[in-house]
């Protein structure tokens, strides 16, 4: 749940750590992130989701690139 307008990249992370079975709250994350008043930026999200033992690439593609070769879940922004 995102509790704030710079929340969105914690709440996306939570969510697909919840999809894996993997159970860490928001403020746990939020701490792995070190996030700030801005939120998280690409790489931050990229760095907190493997410091959450994901692999994980931060890169623009289409979505019809996403729909054939990328494994899903994934952040769309």
């Amino acid at each position: 749940m995102q509790f704030g307008t710079s929340d969105c990249g914690v709440a996306c992370l939570s969510m697909i750590c919840k999809y894996y079975g993997k159970h860490v709250s928001l403020n746990q994350i939020k701490t792995i992130s070190g996030e700030s008043k801005e939120g998280l930026s690409f790489q931050d999200l990229e760095l907190t989701a493997e410091a959450l033992g994901f692999s994980a690439t931060a890169s623009q593609v289409s979505l019809d690139v996403i729909n054939l070769d990328y494994a899903l879940p994934c952040i769309l922004t």
